[in-house]
């Protein structure tokens, strides 16, 4: 089935959100699929695609490229940079919970849900929130490692598994610290720390937009695995009288 509805998605942004599941379909079978969506009731479609549309205009829906998906990887057994360093402590729930929040809404700025202008601030930083939240109680993180200056966390990153490979999730530094190094002190940490649990692989995926995020994991010793365009579509307003 090429087309499901996101129940989770649907709940939290209070419409009918649907995900089109084949990545390579012809601009006919999208044009199909984006029609029986509006059939459902769809109101918001996602869409990752193998490449980039060059035009929307002729479709069901308005649709935007709020991505350029870039999946980064690295093998841990050859990676020379990695090391445990005295800066990063693992998160503790007697830490304040809102810095982790703070960090979290900073590493999204590129995201999608920040870029698309139909989603509300508020709903991105909503969303940004939840995650910090769960990933704090290690409902989807392994690990959180933090830096601290004082006793206020400056930078973060979740630590996970996707797939059986080791996977970076949320990595931020805060503005008034970076260009200090925090966020390649945190990568190398996590790189250590998943090979010492028996990973061989480690993922991350950022935007490509997001320049300083992709220079930082190439630091590290990543490579580029692949660059997805992503897709949101838009039921268009009403043109009745």
């Amino acid at each position: 089935m090429d087309i499901e509805k996101l129940e989770w998605d649907t709940d939290f942004f209070q419409t009918p959100v649907y995900r089109i599941s084949n990545p390579t379909l012809s601009k006919a079978h999208l044009q199909e699929q984006l029609s029986k969506a509006l059939k459902l009731g769809a109101s918001l479609v996602y869409w990752q695609s193998e490449k980039e549309l060059s035009e929307l205009d002729s479709l069901p829906m308005k649709g935007s490229l709020v991505d350029l998906k870039a999946t980064f990887i690295t093998n841990l057994a050859t990676t020379k940079g990695k090391r445990y360093s005295s800066l990063v402590e693992t998160y503790h729930p007697s830490m304040k919970v809102e810095e982790l929040i703070d960090l979290a809404v900073q590493s999204g700025e590129y995201s999608r849900f920040s870029v698309d202008p139909n989603i509300d601030l508020e709903k991105f930083h909503e969303l940004y929130s939840i995650w910090a939240r769960r990933s704090a109680v290690k409902e989807i993180a392994l690990e959180v490692f933090v830096i601290r200056s004082n006793t206020k966390i400056v930078a973060m990153l979740t630590a996970g598994t996707k797939n059986g490979i080791a996977d970076i999730g949320l990595l931020a530094v805060d503005s008034s610290v970076r260009g200090q190094g925090h966020g390649q002190t945190l990568v190398r940490h996590a790189q250590q720390w998943f090979q010492d649990r028996g990973f061989k692989q480690c993922q991350v995926v950022t935007q490509k937009n997001n320049l300083s995020a992709c220079g930082l994991y190439q630091k590290c010793e990543f490579q580029i695995q692949k660059i997805e365009p992503f897709y949101h579509f838009w039921k268009k307003p009403s043109t009745g009288a």
